[in-house]
């Protein structure tokens, strides 16, 4: 069939390629359906052929070997380098006995006390499943657990008798407990009288601020004070603690400091100088007046003393 604008139409009907009806069945491939036009069908197969030739074409790939000068070059290439890794990859160990490193979890001593770190694919995926299966024996025992706590708070059915442990309370507190030597009692008696007895300590003693504050009442200054029985400062004294921090500190310089004042007012009474009458007392004394009649000096130095006194001040006292 010839196109209408040949003029060699000779033997031929002058008929459009356009009315030429592709009578053939439909090709999926390069989407040509029966009834289409001829235009259509040579289109289709254009396209296709142009595809295959860029599919084909060498400089559309990157990394071409030299060697390699066609399609047919480069498909014969792929076949060898095919052919040689399956040759390569048939020398190998099979997959379950290749040599792999294990997780540091499944590293062991062996018989001789080496570390093993590595085990094969069938040794590793044995060790794996029995880890597994330890894991959820384990899951499933505290969740089993887990339930029945779960059950008991909720029904509040836990062993009350189990929590409330008995105790010795005649032995452990008898003054706090209407109970006798060796009868028991519960956790929570025992508590109870606890309680009570902190709390009647606490109101007899005041907080522990208060105790402490207590404690340091004394000052700092009482350690060099002198001491009524003997010579020395007060904390000469045998056991006296300079810095106290504690009550039972200030309780045993409390203690020292009585003892020393009752032996100084023993020493006071038993004399056997000691004055009972006023006449036994003689005073004399002078005075000194200065210049400005600001100052009075008196002084005692003429006056009887009794023995076992003494003058406290020989150098006068100023008015």
């Amino acid at each position: 069939m010839l196109p209408i604008n040949n003029k060699a139409a000779k033997g031929c009907t002058p008929i459009s390629s356009s009315c030429v009806i592709w009578n053939g069945p439909d090709l999926p491939c390069i989407d040509l359906c029966k009834g289409d036009n001829i235009d259509t069908v040579i289109y289709e197969i254009a396209t296709e052929l142009c595809n295959l030739l860029d599919l084909v074409d060498l400089q559309n790939y990157e990394n071409i070997p030299e060697n390699i000068n066609d399609a047919q070059d480069l498909i014969q290439a792929l076949i060898d380098n095919l052919s040689n890794e399956v040759e390569c990859c048939d020398n190998e160990a099979p997959a379950s006995e290749q040599i792999i490193t294990m997780a540091s979890c499944f590293w062991y001593t062996n018989n001789t006390n080496d570390t093993v770190t590595t085990a094969t694919l069938e040794e590793y995926t044995r060790m794996i499943g029995a880890k597994l299966c330890d894991l959820v024996t384990t899951v499933n025992n505290n969740t089993t657990a887990i339930q029945q706590l779960n059950d008991q708070v909720n029904q509040n059915t836990a062993n009350y008798q189990e929590l409330t442990d008995d105790i010795a309370t005649g032995a452990l507190m008898p003054q706090f407990a209407s109970r006798t030597s060796g009868e028991t009692g519960t956790t929570n008696d025992g508590l109870r009288a606890l309680e009570n007895s902190y709390l009647n300590l606490k109101d007899a003693t005041g907080s522990a601020d208060a105790l402490y504050k207590a404690a340091l009442a004394a000052g700092s200054n009482l350690n060099t004070e002198n001491r009524l029985d003997g010579q020395g400062k007060m904390n000469s004294i045998l056991g006296w603690v300079d810095s106290v921090s504690s009550l039972a500190d200030s309780v045993n310089n409390l203690w020292l400091t009585v003892l020393d004042a009752r032996k100084g007012l023993n020493a006071l009474s038993c004399t056997n100088s000691v004055v009972a009458e006023c006449r036994d007392i003689s005073l004399k004394f002078r005075a000194d007046i200065t210049a400005d009649l600001e100052t009075i000096k008196i002084y005692l130095d003429g006056s009887t003393i009794p023995s076992g006194f003494r003058d406290c001040n020989s150098t006068g006292s100023s008015l």
